[in-house]
């Protein structure tokens, strides 16, 4: 992962907790993972002072957040445009269809000689 060499130890954790395979032990509530966060944030870290990153790890941070940043406005404004788009009027036609033809009396006539 590329992460700030700040990030407390909690935080690493959480993230395991939050990326594991097995669905059984990965956190299944978002409203937990954000109290987990806010706790391991507000506690005093264990290790003694921060490393400061290397500026290419940062970069990199940089280019997945632009990155994910553009994946998700090219799924989103596809999206946004067809909930925007109103439905076609609905339209109504009617068909009106010729009565069946009658048969004529001669017509009948000419049917019973033939059989």
């Amino acid at each position: 992962m590329l992460l700030p060499a700040n990030v407390p130890p909690r935080v690493w954790e959480l993230l395991r907790l939050c990326l594991e395979k097995n669905p059984m032990k990965r956190r299944q509530v978002a409203g937990d993972v954000r109290i987990d966060i806010e706790l391991a944030l507000a506690a005093p870290s264990l290790e003694a002072a921060p490393r400061k990153a290397p500026a290419s790890s940062r970069l990199g941070v940089w280019i997945v957040a632009a990155v994910a940043g553009l994946v998700a406005a090219v799924f989103a404004i596809p999206a946004i445009r067809h909930l925007t788009e109103t439905p076609p009027p609905e339209m109504r036609l009617q068909i009106s269809t010729p009565p069946p033809p009658v048969p004529s009396p001669s017509a009948q006539g000419q049917e019973a000689h033939s059989n």
